[in-house]
């Protein structure tokens, strides 16, 4: 995906890896979290994605905003490699079942 054709709102989830060879998923997210907060994310590692593993591995202050979203809002948002594709499957539904859910109530005319 190019980020100059992304947009707010033009995508329910992304998918994620943490180690791609030009921009990690972690510097991506940060590019696309300014221009749409809300655009929920599942990253891909071959690493134990915990606050530790993640501090290690990106210990600079250009990752410290992006880690602490990441972080405060990480429930599920990690799949560990080898990718368990029922498990994806499972999660990606419930990503986007919500986001459904929720563009559905906020379409709603009061």
């Amino acid at each position: 995906m190019a980020l100059s054709a992304f947009s707010p709102g033009s995508y329910a989830l992304l998918l994620l890896d943490i180690g791609m060879p030009r921009i990690n998923g972690l510097a991506l997210y940060e590019k696309i979290r300014k221009i749409d907060s809300k655009i929920k994310v599942l990253f891909i590692t071959a690493f134990d994605a915990d606050a530790e593993v993640l501090r290690k591995l990106y210990p600079t202050k250009e990752y410290e905003d992006v880690l602490a979203t990441i972080l405060d809002n990480s429930e599920g948002c990690f799949i560990k490699k080898p990718i368990d594709t029922d498990d994806l499957v499972r999660r990606v539904k419930k990503e986007v079942f919500n986001y459904s859910r929720k563009f559905r109530l906020a379409s709603r005319p009061e």
